[in-house]
C-alpha cells in the first residue's frame, strides 16, 4: 500500500469513528418535545409517570375533579389520566432507542 491508500483508510476509519459516536439519546427520551408541542397545541402542560399511577397524577385528578369541569379541565384531565397516553409515552423512549441503534455501527466480530 502506498502513502496515499493509508491515509485515505486512516481518515475514513476516524470519519466513521466519529460519527458513529454523534447519536445519543436524549436525556428524556424525546418526551421534552413532546411536551413542547402538547403544551403549544392545548395550553396544558403534559406529563410522563414513568412509575406508573403516580400520587401526584392522582392529587392533579382530585383536583380538577373538586371543581365544575370545563374544557380546558377536561383537557387536563384526559392528559393526565390517559394510561394509554403514558404508553405511548414509553414507547416513544423505545422508538428513541431503536433509532440510536440502527445509527451505530456494528460491533465486529471475529469469524
Amino acid at each position: 500500500m502506498n502513502k496515499n491508500n493509508i491515509l485515505r483508510l486512516a481518515a475514513l476509519t476516524l470519519s466513521a469513528t466519529a460519527l458513529a459516536g454523534c447519536a445519543s439519546f436524549s436525556a428524556d427520551g424525546g418526551f421534552d418535545e413532546v411536551g413542547t408541542l402538547t403544551r403549544e397545541r392545548t395550553g396544558q402542560d403534559v406529563r410522563f409517570d414513568k412509575a406508573g399511577r403516580s400520587a401526584d397524577a392522582d392529587a392533579i385528578v382530585q383536583s380538577v375533579l373538586a371543581k365544575p369541569l370545563t374544557p380546558d379541565s377536561a383537557v387536563r384531565l384526559a392528559l393526565v389520566n390517559n394510561r394509554g397516553l403514558q404508553s405511548r409515552f414509553a414507547e416513544l423512549g423505545v422508538s428513541e432507542a431503536d433509532l440510536v441503534q440502527a445509527g451505530r455501527l456494528r460491533n465486529p466480530g471475529v469469524s
